[in-house]
């Protein structure tokens, strides 16, 4: 029915319906008729499947819920606003209900009489009210049109219904598609033209309940997602307004702090933690800061962190909100030690050991590896000192933990101090930690310690007794936990005599001092150490590679002044030019292979013994004679007899010489 169709006369009506739908006449002539009407009568009358006039076939069955993903919530809000709706009409003879969006109905409600009457149309639970089961009505031009619909007596395809005046309005999802139909159906002579702005209040209000539904699950679903990232991160997060109202804090800050969730939100931050003054300015001033150092106070406690600080606005009225992010100080340095640091791969099965004397610092070192008292390696440069250090640290409790390598010699004297000690945060500098620091809970190993100022071996000293440091322009010193494998090819004891060491850092050695031994007093390792190297290089290299006999001989009679780190860079040169992946004695540098020694000044501590002397003595007669015996006897003041004796004693072989 037309809006302006009221009063409507229902004879009128009726004459139109039996012109046209009764006795099939054009609906061309019809001008002032309901066009949406006729235009459903046509699409009836067209319809194969349709039942004869007069009648009504409807299906009952259940709803199809499948396309409704929030079926339960519109059923409950549906009937709800049904009961209230039928509260204003419960004197009248009338029937409210509510259709899903395919116009099957979930819920009738109404005057009893009408319900029964109105049952043998198709209005039951499960039937649908389209124009294929119940021709022209407002169910079904609802559905049609998507829009808000009244039909009136003869109005309706089917005879059966021109006693009654159907009213519909839909209910939109929140994409626009129709979710649901409200239906109010009164006999014909009882209906106004309120009723139709009625359905349409009831629709509407039904619909800003749905969209009310799922903009809080989508607010649900989103708080869900949020909590989830939130608690999968490894950071501490703690929102605050500007009122210092603490809106939310993650499980991360909260054990990061030692704080309690439903105790701190909500709460005012400052009756929480005191903050820090660089967060309080911050937060005054409005201002961003990005991964700076500060200390958090709670209850009593200090903890040290690295922060950010986010300033933001929140919801429509723009008021400010702060985002702080923290991150512990030992899981920061822990991560800038794996991309920065030295790493400790070595192992004692990967040292070269085959000699008495190795074995015996191997014994050493895995009881100092037992210990957290500090290690002094001592030795000639290459002697493997560093990988000896690294398998201490991998052997006892510390392994895995961080392990800071730093060579005191490389540092200038007047930047010692800052490197080692670090700094305190001040306004414009956001401070640098200790390298004792970074290296908390692992090894610090410092190479060349001989070389360490005074003042940084008073520092040395503080830290091995108390187990703090203190930074430099900060009054407040940091418990560290670190162990300490110092480095050293010096003469300690003299250095400690001429009071350039410190003799209380030298006693706190005591426990564990080591002497690595070089290479040329222990010849059995040579070999092996060799082996292992070109296994190294082998698999480096994608390629097998071998020693000839004549390579290993010159190996083993070499006396390697730059004992296992020259024997290694030796190799590589060899495994670089040699056919076929054999390596010969060409191969290796020319120092080697005809036992030149450079003339490095051995240090006055250091003594060589009898059998090496005469070893150092012979092999240098060798290579400036080019192997000739009687020359060689002249020169070393020997006969020739005694000499041979000496050669095949010391198992020098003169034919290396020659063939330089």
């Amino acid at each position: 029915m037309l809006p302006n169709g009221y009063p409507f006369d229902l004879n009128s009506l009726y004459d139109c319906w039996k012109r046209i739908v009764r006795d099939g006449a054009n609906s061309s002539h019809e001008k002032t008729f309901d066009p949406v009407v006729l235009q459903s009568w046509q699409r009836c009358l067209a319809d194969p499947q349709r039942t004869a006039p007069g009648t009504v076939d409807f299906s009952a069955g259940e709803t199809d819920k499948s396309f409704l993903p929030h079926y339960e919530f519109l059923v409950n809000a549906g009937l709800s606003h049904l009961e209230d709706c039928h509260q204003y009409l419960e004197e009248t003879k009338s029937v409210l209900a509510l259709a899903d969006g395919h116009g099957r109905f979930i819920h009738i409600i109404g005057d009893h009489d009408l319900i029964f009457h109105v049952s043998g149309l198709g209005v039951q639970a499960g039937a649908r009210w389209t124009e294929r089961y119940a021709g022209t009505n407002a169910v079904a031009l609802c559905l049609e049109q998507a829009a808000p619909v009244q039909v009136i007596g003869a109005e309706h395809f089917y005879s059966s219904m021109h006693s009654l005046a159907t009213t519909a309005a839909p209910v939109h999802d929140i994409n626009g598609g129709i979710i649901a139909v409200i239906a109010l159906i009164t006999p014909v002579q009882d209906i106004t033209r309120h009723a139709l702005s009625m359905i349409m209040t009831v629709a509407k209000s039904l619909e800003n309940s749905m969209q009310a539904q799922y903009c809080l699950d989508e607010s649900t679903s989103r708080l869900i997602e949020m909590n989830a990232i939130l608690g999968s991160i490894g950071d501490g997060i703690i929102v605050w307004n500007n009122e210092g109202v603490v809106t939310l804090i993650n499980a991360q800050a909260s054990d990061l702090l030692g704080l309690t969730i439903p105790v701190v939100q909500g709460a005012w931050i400052g009756a929480v933690m005191s903050l820090p003054e660089v967060v309080l300015q911050a937060w005054d001033k409005q201002q961003l800061l990005t991964d700076v150092e500060t200390v958090f106070t709670v209850g009593g406690r200090s903890i040290p962190v690295l922060i950010s600080l986010r300033p933001f606005q929140i919801g429509r009225l723009k008021e400010n909100g702060f985002l702080l992010i923290l991150r512990s100080i030992a899981d920061v340095r822990r991560l800038v030690n794996i991309q920065t640091g030295t790493q400790a791969r070595i192992s004692f099965a990967e040292l070269p050991v085959k000699s008495a004397a190795m074995k015996r610092v191997v014994r050493q070192a895995r009881s100092a590896s037992d210990s957290d008292a500090p290690v002094l390696l001592r030795g000639d440069d290459g002697v493997g000192r560093i990988q000896l250090a690294q398998a201490i640290h991998n052997e006892g409790s510390r392994t895995g933990k961080p392990f800071v390598a730093i060579n005191c010699n490389a540092i200038p004297m007047e930047l010692m101090a800052t490197e080692l000690l670090g700094s305190g945060s001040g306004k414009d500098s956001p401070g640098q930690p200790s390298k004792f620091e970074l290296a908390d809970g692992g090894t610090l190993l410092l190479d060349r310690v001989e070389t360490l100022s005074h003042e940084m071996q008073s520092a040395l000293v503080h830290l091995i007794e108390n187990g703090t440091v203190l930074r430099l322009k900060s009054h407040e010193p940091i418990a560290v936990n670190v162990r300490i494998i110092a480095l050293t090819s010096a003469d300690m004891e003299k250095l400690v005599a001429e009071g350039s060491f410190s003799k209380r850092l030298y006693y706190n050695f005591f426990v564990f001092s080591i002497v690595v031994p070089a290479l040329r007093e222990r010849p059995e390792d040579i070999r092996f150490a060799a082996e292992r190297c070109l296994a190294r290089l082998s698999q480096q290299r994608g390629q097998q590679l071998v020693f000839d006999d004549t390579c290993l001989k010159t190996l083993e009679t070499y006396h390697w002044p730059g004992n296992l780190r020259e024997l290694e860079i030796s190799l590589e040169q060899a495994a670089g030019q040699c056919q076929g992946g054999i390596i010969s004695r060409d191969d290796l540098p020319d120092a080697v292979r005809s036992g030149r020694l450079f003339a490095i000044p051995t240090p006055a501590h250091q003594v060589l013994t009898a059998r090496d002397a005469q070893r150092e003595a012979i092999k240098r007669a060798a290579w400036l004679t080019g192997g000739k015996v009687g020359a060689m006897a002249d020169m070393l003041g020997l006969s020739r007899t005694t000499l041979w004796r000496r050669l095949n004693d010391l198992d020098i072989s003169i034919k290396d010489y020659r063939q330089r």
